[in-house]
């Protein structure tokens, strides 16, 4: 039950940075990069074939995205 409020509430905040005027392209892009490699499970290759981007690269974006989520919900570092 708590899992699927958090996911719910993980979902609805993803949602809403997605679609904020707020967010610049640049998070925009790393979420859907995270997303891509957490929630659809693809792994960094694959994001970056998909994103059209080095493995190295896709992994930054990843990573960026995890440090900005983490400022906007403190449960979800780590």
């Amino acid at each position: 039950m708590n899992n699927d409020f958090e996911a719910d509430h993980v979902q609805a905040l993803l949602r809403s940075l997605l679609n904020s005027d707020k967010t610049d392209f640049t998070t925009k892009f790393a979420l859907i990069c995270l997303i891509k490699n957490k929630v659809e499970n693809k792994g960094l290759g694959k994001v970056a074939q998909e994103t059209d981007q080095s493995k190295a690269q896709a992994a930054i974006m990843v990573s960026c995205a995890r440090f900005y989520l983490a400022g906007h919900d403190k449960r979800l570092r780590n």
